[in-house]
Formats: C-alpha cells, structure tokens, sequence
C-alpha cells in the first residue's frame, strides 16, 4: 500500500533499505526541484510553500 503520509513514506524506505535495495532514484537537475517542490507543498501547504 502507498504511504499517505511523510512518515510513512519514511518508513516505507527505512524497510526498503534495510531489504539492502534502494528506496528512492531521482533524475537530473529539474526532477529534484520538482520532487522538492511537492513535498513542500505538501508539509507546507500552499501559502507557506510559496515564501520558500
């Protein structure tokens, strides 16, 4: 089942990394920005998100 929160998605990686396989892959420059961005979104909402 897909996390629905930021901690347990955390969660979910720590298991992951623990089966000695890797949680996460991300790709150039501007996929990192976009991940960022929606995980502030997310955690921040939109007004806070936006100051950063």
């Amino acid at each position: 089942m897909p996390p629905s929160t930021w901690a347990e998605f955390l969660a979910q990686a720590d298991a992951i990394t623990r089966r000695g396989l890797t949680p996460l892959s991300i790709g150039p420059a501007w996929t990192q920005q976009h991940v960022l961005e929606n995980v502030l979104l997310g955690e921040l909402g939109a007004v806070a998100g936006s100051r950063v």
